[in-house]
């Protein structure tokens, strides 16, 4: 859980009542955005106060093993790793995405993605983790090849939105809106954006 105070704390869900694990510190604004890797051995935090921290979750306490700092991570609003682990996604500039390729402890920026006009709200991988989907409040949804970090595909949605979530199978996507209504993106597969 990310804090207005810039901490960030582990929650042990296994027993019948929830208890903190640890809890992280070094951020010094509200930590926006947490992403584990798939392996559940390392932790991304995100801040206002364009930092991004990466942890080590197998040491007690947890240890920070990288600090990253710059336009690449300047909100820290999305810190997404994909579903195999080799690359990562991050907020920079308020319309601006990154892919990162992911070496262990090591980070390095591969794509700018530029395509959006608002503040990016969201981001999720779809289609097998081939595609990234990126939401931003003023209703865009960008469908990103995470290979070539090009635009592959693009929805204009009525009204503000928060969030994008995908199925399990990363096929279709549901959008949800200030008014609580829920669009669902039907994706089918990547081979259907094909030579975009």
């Amino acid at each position: 859980v990310g804090n207005y105070d810039g901490t960030v704390q582990l929650w042990d869900l296994t027993p019948p009542e929830p208890r903190e694990k640890a809890e992280l510190k070094g951020h010094t604004a509200y930590a926006t955005g947490i992403g584990f890797s798939p392996d559940g051995k390392r932790l991304a935090s995100g801040s206002f106060d364009q930092t991004l921290f990466l942890w080590d979750l197998t040491q007690n306490p947890p240890l920070r093993q990288a600090t990253l700092q710059g336009e690449s991570v300047r909100n820290g609003w999305v810190t997404l790793f994909s579903a195999d682990g080799r690359t990562f996604t991050s907020s920079g500039g308020f319309p601006t995405l990154y892919f990162w390729d992911v070496n262990g402890s090591e980070l390095k920026v591969r794509t700018k993605l530029e395509g959006h006009t608002g503040f990016v709200m969201s981001a999720a991988y779809v289609l097998g983790g081939k595609a990234l989907a990126s939401q931003e409040e003023n209703g865009r949804v960008i469908l990103w090849s995470v290979a070539t970090g090009k635009k592959i595909h693009e929805w204009k949605l009525p009204g503000t939105y928060h969030q994008v979530v995908p199925t399990r199978d990363g096929r279709y996507l549901a959008a949800l809106n200030k008014n609580s209504l829920v669009y669902i993106l039907r994706l089918g597969a990547f081979s259907d954006y094909s030579g975009k």
